[in-house]
């Protein structure tokens, strides 16, 4: 509350931050600013991230107004992380999905154009849900489909995917039908 319009304009520059459009919220300069559950916060302490990057700072926060976001950032700046805990905060606020609700299907999906990025946030899913009882699956070539299929009839809340096994799915398996 004590920073003004031109400390967080110094902030932004600082932080290589550009915005564009309105009504952008500020960025966070920590993690305690994120409005995350303490079930992240937790994951976060754990994992040891100390302060969030110039991409986490910003689409933290638009994230969780559930507002769309553009984000441009170096590989390895921590995107996936920036919109994932987001996505993890409000998936924490809904119903479980179990075998009765399954389905109604997940509440959430990625898609990404390689099964290596898809393997790569459904394994930064777990880290960040270790504490909730948030579930995902990944369904990419390579793997077993019969496996992958059972996975989605047991009920998650996000599905991680590359489009043609997604496509397979949606056409082949009784988990979409």
């Amino acid at each position: 509350s004590d920073m003004t319009e031109r400390d967080w304009r110094i902030l932004r520059e600082d932080h290589e931050i550009i915005i564009k459009g309105g009504r952008v919220p500020p960025p966070i300069r920590n993690w305690d600013e994120g409005k995350l559950p303490a079930s992240i916060m937790k994951a976060i302490k754990e994992l040891d991230y100390k302060k969030p990057t110039s991409i986490q700072m910003q689409a933290i926060p638009v994230g969780n107004l559930r507002r769309d976001l553009i984000g441009l950032a170096p590989t390895g700046s921590g995107k996936t992380v920036a919109f994932l805990l987001p996505i993890i905060a409000y998936l924490s606020t809904l119903p479980p999905i179990n075998t009765d609700t399954a389905e109604e299907g997940p509440y959430g999906l990625i898609i990404t154009p390689t099964r290596e990025l898809a393997n790569q946030i459904y394994s930064d899913f777990c880290k960040f849900t270790a504490h909730t009882r948030l579930r995902s699956t990944v369904i990419v070539g390579g793997k077993s489909i019969e496996e992958q299929a059972l996975n989605i009839r047991k009920g998650v809340e996000l599905l991680v995917s590359t489009p043609g096994r997604l496509l397979y799915h949606i056409q082949n398996t009784a988990s979409f039908n």
